[in-house]
């Protein structure tokens, strides 16, 4: 097989965490058909304690969790699924839970070969995420360029004491690529969109003033990020038959936030989502799309050279400003 017909994979992973959260590309690399290659980092996790308002979490997180308690209920030990005991829950085949929602919110990016005669910078460049599929019982990589279900859960009284105060909620977020000067680094061969940079004043985007300076964030609060209040709403169902003497409610949920899905309790929460997609965020630089079979070549090597600059690291922010 030639290289030109071969993908070149790395992993973006991305994790919900409160406050802000640091994240990138975790170099898990093969070409072609799965021949792993020498480079094998972790993840690295920048946490920094600038704001803490409510937990921030991702789809895979929450699925993450939800597999976990399924797995107690089916087991007749859901008592035990709380979390109090959470460095003890794991599923059934075994796996912890931490490390099943580092599955779950890992996103991978996989280069390929261009069309040589396409002007799209995006064109070749696709993404990928680990999930369960429950019909067949195993876990596997699907396409999905979105972040699909950014949750941000806030506690109910504290917010609305907040938001009447005057302040507003939100969510930021920050995206930066590593560069050097030698050209191997992602930054060389990858850029953002200029729709994504929070240093834009055309975007929405708001200010944090932190270790002497104010710092831009996105705000994910925008309609742009399909942003919205999913906090469950309690309907009416009661019957208008004055003698039945029954009076029953029903909770629905925006986007299928379910509470009791979750290990962690959310139920007093105010509950708010976005989404980011990844395949708008990104494109090749001009003349380093992989058209051919040496610059598929030359990603490859400057993966291979230096992993720790192949990282892009998302920091989110979830706080109150006036």
């Amino acid at each position: 097989m030639s290289l030109l017909n071969r993908p070149l994979l790395g992993i973006v992973a991305f994790f919900g965490i409160s406050s802000i959260i640091g994240s990138g590309f975790c170099l898990w690399t093969f070409v072609g058909e799965g021949s792993e290659l020498s480079s094998n980092v972790d993840a690295k996790i920048e946490v920094s304690a600038l704001a803490d308002v409510g937990k921030l979490r991702l789809i895979g997180n929450l699925e993450a969790q939800q597999e976990v308690k399924e797995d107690y209920k089916e087991n007749n030990k859901l008592e035990d699924a709380t979390e109090d005991k959470w460095d003890s829950l794991q599923t059934n085949d075994g796996v912890k839970i931490d490390n099943l929602i580092k599955m779950y919110t890992t996103r991978k990016i996989v280069f390929t070969e261009g069309n040589e005669d396409s002007n799209s910078l995006k064109d070749g460049l696709t993404f990928y995420r680990f999930k369960r599929d429950k019909d067949l019982d195993i876990r596997t990589y699907i396409r999905e360029n979105e972040v699909r279900g950014g949750y941000a859960f806030v506690p109910s009284d504290q917010y609305e004491t907040i938001i009447n105060s005057g302040m507003k909620f939100k969510i930021g977020l920050r995206v930066t690529m590593p560069s050097i000067g030698n050209g191997t680094a992602i930054s060389n061969y990858l850029e953002l969109d200029e729709k994504y940079n929070p240093d834009n004043s055309n975007n929405p985007r708001f200010s944090i003033y932190y270790n002497g300076s104010y710092v831009n964030f996105l705000d994910l609060t925008d309609s742009f990020f399909k942003f919205e209040d999913a906090t469950p709403k309690q309907e009416d169902t009661s019957s208008d038959d004055s003698t039945s003497g029954d009076t029953t409610t029903s909770t629905t949920t925006s986007n299928e936030v379910v509470f009791s899905d979750y290990i962690e309790d959310f139920s007093n929460c105010k509950v708010f989502n976005f989404e980011l997609d990844l395949q708008d965020m990104f494109s090749y630089k001009i003349g380093k799309k992989p058209n051919t079979s040496a610059k598929l070549e030359e990603i490859r090597n400057a993966i291979t050279a230096n992993s720790e600059l192949w990282k892009v690291n998302f920091d989110f922010i979830t706080t109150y400003v006036d």
